[in-house]
């Protein structure tokens, strides 16, 4: 049986600033489900992922983001697990550049040889209601 990729943490922003002494700047984090105000909608996507680093074997691992259901993109991403990171293991996207044109569903997930494919990531993208009065 594959083993389990286990997820500490997953954040959807604009974009992904790496700084110093293992510190990242997240720009304008998603919370909750994405709305928008019009179709076509443009979105920068980045991500910031946490693996727990304590018994994953794999160094290469490939980060793909689905659009309904469809492969949209795929970050191929080399883990360095050094002693410095306490145990977690770091994914950091910078900004990807996604055209939306109807509402969808946006999911996440980690593959790696060995291991079950994961989800990290579900969040739903929909034009805001018309306001009316």
């Amino acid at each position: 049986m594959a083993k389990q990729i286990k997820i500490k943490n997953a954040i959807l922003c604009e974009y992904v600033a790496r700084g110093a002494g293992n510190k990242h700047t997240l720009v304008n984090v998603f919370s909750g489900d994405l709305v928008v105000p019009e179709f076509p909608a443009h979105l920068n996507l980045g991500l910031y992922i946490e693996l727990a680093a304590e018994g994953l074997d794999a160094h290469d691992l490939t980060v793909e983001l689905h659009l309904a259901s469809e492969p949209y993109v795929e970050v191929g991403v080399r883990l360095n697990k050094t002693p410095q990171t306490g145990g977690v293991a770091v994914i950091a996207v910078e900004s990807l550049r996604a055209k939306i044109d109807r509402d969808l569903l946006l999911e996440g997930f980690i593959l790696a040889d060995g291991y079950r494919k994961t989800k990290f990531l579900s969040k739903k993208i929909y034009k805001a209601p018309a306001l009316t009065g």
